[in-house]
């Protein structure tokens, strides 16, 4: 028997406009080659995408700082893509400002287009594909994100005389990221190329006015002869020249970051709950009631409504050993939220963050309310599931954002149970080593077959 969720609808936005362009024969992308020089007076916090919802370049503290030096290559929706130096170590990054800092320029070298990228052209990681966020300056020896081998995503543009770079977007661990990779490690399947890029408009040049000679009086005395005037012909500043991008040739065998979901298959973590000795008992809520679900089978127990006083650490599993959401700062800010029950010494809560998104963890069992509450403990399956295609693991089954991780199909999982969402889907709650993390989430219950 399906057991419900109670909880809130959720509208998603979706900031930003993308434009599609496409030929018969093959899929143009724009160029992102030419660019306007500008210097903001306010400083602006950059993402390395179209929203807040997208990770922030340059260890997530960038920002644009006024009266710097900006390249701003054009826009997207209310949105600014710019290239900016984050250090005094000439270490640059590319990622979007808010398109609000047009209204605050001290000085603009030309015109700013409006971007059109091409979001319908999948590309395929190769064996050696490494996302920079900077293909300005230091060629791309600084990549701080290496997608997984087979991993899809966007190709939006690409950089360079030579194309060298592709502009992607792919979703990682930690949610959507935009950012620069080497031509030579994307791969296309069913016969999709890309076409000769869409130039960015250039932008028009201004012509030097040319001065107008001034008459001299003649005396009458004696013939004059007026001096010759050379024109005047006011300095420029000598062009900028981007450094030439090198390509990345690392002399030793280059560090693989641990990115990959392991192959050993299956595992077996011990955090399974033991199968003969009873449940753990939540010994700081002494004065509520506990039960066993009786006709739970693989199903969530019935959730409740329960009001905490004060904020505690989520994690996405029952231990402050598994993977903490938020840069490992995911935090229950109090107030009411979802109880579905309790496993062990840790209680597994709906609740929604500031920006309106909803997210599902555990906490310490020690923030419920010391009395009047009937709770259920997770009867969980702990069966072996095996993943059957590509999936995304996500805490948010209200609005399926932001995910967690790519979850590649042949994948072996530990099944833990079902869970509907008030749209009547059904979602399967599973847990896996991924990215070097324990890790728990949900991803479709179709995409799951049980062993």
């Amino acid at each position: 028997m399906k057991r419900s969720i109670i909880c809130l609808l959720l509208a998603l936005v979706l900031l930003g406009s993308m434009v599609c362009a496409a030929q018969a024969d093959a899929v143009q992308l724009t160029a992102l080659d030419d660019y306007a020089k500008c210097k903001f007076t306010k400083n602006y916090t950059v993402y390395s995408g179209p929203g807040e919802q997208y990770i922030r370049p340059g260890s997530s503290t960038s920002s644009v700082r006024k009266n710097k030096t900006t390249y701003v290559f054009g826009y997207t929706g209310n949105w600014l893509l710019v290239g900016f130096e984050v250090s005094a170590k000439k270490e640059w990054a590319v990622g979007y400002i808010s398109r609000d800092a047009l209204n605050h320029t001290s000085s603009v070298s030309g015109n700013i287009p409006e971007l059109t990228f091409q979001p319908s052209l999948i590309g395929y990681a190769d064996n050696y594909c490494r996302l920079t966020e900077d293909p300005l300056w230091r060629g791309g020896d600084y990549m701080p994100y290496t997608i997984p081998e087979g991993t899809a995503f966007t190709v939006l543009a690409v950089r360079g005389k030579s194309q060298a770079w592709t502009y992607v977007e792919v979703n990682t661990p930690k949610g959507p990221m935009r950012g620069f990779v080497w031509t030579k490690h994307v791969i296309y399947r069913d016969g999709q190329v890309p076409a000769t890029p869409i130039p960015t408009p250039k932008p028009t040049p201004k012509p030097t006015p040319k001065p107008t000679a001034v008459p001299t009086p003649i005396p009458t005395a004696a013939p004059y002869t007026p001096p010759t005037v050379a024109p005047y012909i006011p300095p420029t500043a000598a062009p900028y020249i981007p450094p030439t991008a090198v390509p990345y040739s690392p002399t030793a065998t280059p560090y693989w970051y641990p990115t990959a979901v392991p192959t050993a298959v299956p595992y077996w973590y011990p955090t399974a709950a033991p199968t003969a000795a009873p449940y753990w008992y939540p010994t700081a809520a002494p004065q509520n009631s506990f039960y066993h679900d009786q006709v739970k089978g693989y199903w969530f127990p019935k959730s409740q409504y329960v009001y905490f006083s004060s904020a505690w650490p989520v994690y996405s599993g029952p231990g402050d050993y598994y993977w903490r959401a938020a840069d490992g700062k995911a935090t229950m800010g109090g107030g009411n939220c979802i109880l579905y029950g309790v496993e062990n010494n840790w209680a597994l809560i709906g609740y929604t963050l500031s920006n309106q998104a909803f997210r599902i963890g555990y906490i310490s069992a020690a923030a419920l309310p010391q009395q009047g509450l009937s709770v259920p403990y997770l009867d969980l399956a702990y069966k072996t599931g095996l993943v059957t295609t590509d999936s995304m693991l996500t805490d948010d089954i209200v609005r399926y954002y932001p995910t967690l991780a790519t979850v590649p199909g042949g994948t072996y999982v530990l099944f833990l149970g079902y869970i509907t969402d008030n749209s009547n889907n059904t979602w399967a709650f599973i847990e896996l080593l991924t990215n070097n993390n324990l890790m728990r989430g949900f991803i479709p219950a179709a995409n799951l077959a049980l062993k």
